[in-house]
C-alpha cells in the first residue's frame, strides 16, 4: 500500500517545474531574436554602405572621363554648378539637395545620390599652378573633443594639357 500512495504522489510535473521549463525557454527565445535583428541590422548597414560606394565610384569615374575629354570647365561657386565643353557638346552637373544631376547636350540625365556623410567640393584654379580645378568628394566627423577632422574618399585634380584638353591626375 505504501508503494502506491508514493507512485501517486511522484505522477506528473510540478507547476515550478513547468514554470522553470517555460522561464528558459523564453529566455534563450529572447537572445536568439536580439541576435537575429541585430544581424539583419548589420546586413542592410553593409548593403547600404555597399551602394553607397558604388554610387560614389560612379560619379568619380563619370567625373574623371568628362573632365578629360573637357576642353573648357566653368564652375559655379554660389550653387557649385560644373559646365564643361566637350567635342560632343555641353555637359553640366547641378547639386539637388544630396543628389547631383549630369546633363548631356542630349538632353541626358544621370542622377547620382551622396551619402549622407559625403559632401563634393569644387575648388576652381586651386592648388599647384595650372591647376584648372580640383574635386573632392569628402567627410566631416567630430572627434571625441569636438574638433572637425575631414577625410577626403576621392580627389580629381585637371589642369589644361597640350592638346587643349584637360589633364586628368
Amino acid at each position: 500500500m505504501m508503494r502506491l500512495n508514493q507512485l501517486r504522489i511522484r505522477r506528473g510535473i510540478s507547476l515550478i517545474e513547468v514554470s522553470a521549463a517555460m522561464t528558459a525557454s523564453m529566455v534563450l527565445m529572447g537572445a536568439t531574436l536580439t541576435a537575429l535583428v541585430a544581424l539583419q541590422q548589420a546586413d542592410r548597414e553593409q548593403l547600404t554602405r555597399a551602394d553607397d560606394q558604388r554610387v560614389v565610384a560612379l560619379l568619380v569615374d563619370r567625373l574623371r572621363d568628362d573632365v578629360h575629354a573637357a576642353t573648357d570647365f566653368t564652375c559655379n561657386e554660389a550653387d557649385g554648378a560644373l559646365r564643361m565643353t566637350t567635342s560632343a557638346g555641353e555637359i553640366a552637373y547641378e547639386q539637388a539637395q544630396r543628389r547631383w544631376v549630369r546633363t548631356d547636350s542630349d538632353g541626358l540625365k544621370s542622377a547620382f545620390r551622396l551619402p549622407k556623410k559625403l559632401r563634393l567640393r569644387i575648388e576652381p584654379n586651386a592648388g599647384s599652378a595650372g591647376d584648372l580645378v580640383r574635386i573632392q568628394i569628402y567627410s566631416t566627423h567630430k572627434s571625441p573633443t569636438d574638433e572637425a577632422t575631414e577625410a577626403v574618399h576621392a580627389e580629381l585634380s585637371a589642369a589644361v594639357g597640350r592638346d587643349g584638353r584637360l589633364l586628368v591626375e
